[in-house]
């Protein structure tokens, strides 16, 4: 009888929990599907734009690069040179040492003889590191080249790619810029008188802005945000962009 019971119970239950899991399973499927589908879309807008691939340098002059430049500029404005360490090595010790001897007596050796063999492998790896050396050779022959033709290198607008131009361009198209966006030349910086109006509104607000947070809601030291210029290429036509 009990087992009888027992058996129609199990089904009961098993009827609610496909009852109960019936709409998410088919969440879940239409779920994969979607996914499956927008990868299948990214995977092909990601060929498309390999065939249409924007160009990583944008020369805007008639300075030739050769090979090991021009592949030194593809690596984008975010590559960083590792620097020299000779030049910091000292400052390095120095702190080291000044942390040193904060510490315990009995740790004091210990952890000096560790930090030296640390900068003598810091030392060693970057005398070592032939690429960075030859890399930072190139961008001095750039800078030199750059120099000789009055031109200079900035980004292109929402893109990796990089713009060489002609300074005198350059500043052609910021004054263009300027001019059709009517922006007018101020005599003076207004930053502080608006900062001073900010502290004396939070002054006057002790109600809603607690006194003692003010410090970390104003800023001490705001600066006026400067004019970047980026370059706009779209097939072969220039533009300035903000």
């Amino acid at each position: 009888m009990w087992q009888h019971a027992l058996e129609e119970i199990d089904k009961q239950n098993n009827k609610c929990m496909e009852s109960m899991y019936k709409t998410p399973n088919k969440k879940l499927d239409n779920q994969k599907k979607q996914t499956q589908k927008q990868s299948q879309t990214t995977q092909r807008s990601k060929n498309n734009t390999e065939t249409t691939k924007q160009p990583r340098i944008i020369n805007l002059t008639e300075i030739k690069l050769n090979q090991e430049q021009k592949q030194l500029l593809e690596l984008g404005p975010n590559y960083a040179i590792e620097r020299n360490a000779s030049l910091s090595m000292e400052e390095l010790i120095i702190d080291t040492e000044n942390a040193i001897r904060k510490l315990k007596p009995t740790e004091k050796n210990i952890y000096r003889y560790l930090a030296t063999k640390k900068i003598k492998g810091i030392q060693e790896s970057n005398m070592h590191n032939i690429k960075h050396k030859r890399q930072q050779c190139t961008i001095n022959k750039l800078k030199g080249i750059l120099k000789q033709n009055n031109s200079t290198i900035i980004e292109a607008d929402k893109s990796k790619a990089i713009v060489i131009i002609n300074k005198d361009d350059l500043d052609q198209k910021i004054k263009a810029f300027i001019k059709q966006n009517n922006i007018l030349k101020m005599n003076k910086d207004p930053t502080d008188k608006f900062k001073k109006q900010i502290q004396k509104t939070m002054a006057q607000c002790t109600g809603i802005i607690d006194k003692r947070k003010h410090k970390y809601i104003i800023n001490m030291k705001p600066s006026t945000p400067q004019l970047k210029a980026h370059i706009k290429h779209i097939k072969k036509i220039c533009q300035l962009d903000q």
